[in-house]
């Protein structure tokens, strides 16, 4: 079991994730290297999932490489898991996900339903973990006139880009985030496989994912977007959130013919000579998975 020295508090106590903040970096862990702040609470593992279980709020930072084995309302205590927040399984059959039912806009912004009374997409008076950071970005889709789905935008980026976490090093890496996954990509018209070239220290598992980024043209303009703020970012030397919506325009429940074989070439170092590889790439990683 991994262990994360990060995600341990000082004083023994378990911690709860209870929202993603602000990407940016921190000599900390090396130069150059983006990290992401989590806003946690001190748990009381004897008090069960109850209101009063969760009490002395903190931030803390960690890697952005570690952002895949990190969940919100998971619980964590001396760097180990310990729990996930027992949850409901919903299923909103065959959700339609588009420019008129999506909007990815900062949490903290009042909105009018319909012309309604201005109110927030998360109420503070019910759930208020994200008031450091209410200018960070979800998704919400109008499931029906009475209900909506809202995921926060690095929970969507975590779970379709987060394969592994050189792919989102890779994606926060600003100006160069193009190069840093791959080097060339085509369907060859004859097998109908992807073909890559990975970027430099990019591993055979991260192939279907940057095929994906690569080659869906939902899923490339999910991660221009993302980039974008990062770029800016950089050059101002500043903090930013990144915003991503679903990185798909179809119904989620609906499942799609696009798993192909994936051919990848990753360069290597020693006497300038590539490699060759290959992977099978599984739906879930390739399709927009509800």
């Amino acid at each position: 079991m991994e262990v994360y020295a990060e995600l341990a508090r000082q004083d023994g106590a378990a911690l709860r994730i209870d929202w993603f903040g602000n990407v940016g970096n921190s000599l900390r862990f090396g130069p150059e290297q983006r990290t992401l702040k989590v806003s946690c609470s001190r748990w009381r593992l004897d008090l069960g999932w109850t209101l009063g279980a969760g009490d002395e709020r903190q931030e803390i930072e960690i890697p952005i490489a570690i952002l895949p084995q990190i969940r919100l309302a998971d619980v964590w205590q001396n760097g180990s898991f310990v729990e996930s927040a027992p949850l409901t399984r919903l299923l909103f059959q065959d959700l339609q996900v588009d420019e008129q039912t999506t909007e990815v806009l900062p949490v903290g912004l009042p909105y009018s339903p319909l012309g309604g009374a201005s109110s927030y997409v998360l109420p503070f008076n019910v759930f208020n973990v994200h008031r450091d950071h209410t200018r960070s970005w979800i998704a919400r889709v109008q499931v029906d006139p009475n209900t909506m789905l809202v995921v926060p935008s690095l929970e969507l980026f975590r779970f379709y880009f987060g394969a592994t976490g050189s792919v989102l090093e890779g994606i926060m890496a600003g100006a160069d985030a193009e190069q840093r996954l791959y080097h060339a990509a085509y369907i060859s018209r004859s097998s109908n496989a992807a073909n890559l070239v990975l970027g430099m220290g990019m591993p055979a598992a991260a192939a279907p994912t940057v095929a994906r980024i690569a080659l869906d043209d939902e899923a490339k303009k999910a991660f221009f977007t993302l980039i974008k703020g990062g770029r800016i970012a950089g050059l101002n030397r500043t903090d930013w959130q990144p915003r991503m919506g679903f990185p798909c325009k179809r119904q989620l429940s609906t499942p799609l013919d696009l798993c192909r074989s994936i051919r990848c070439r990753r360069p290597v170092a020693a006497y300038g000579r590539e490699r060759a590889m290959s992977a099978r790439c599984r739906c879930r990683r390739w399709q927009c998975a509800g």
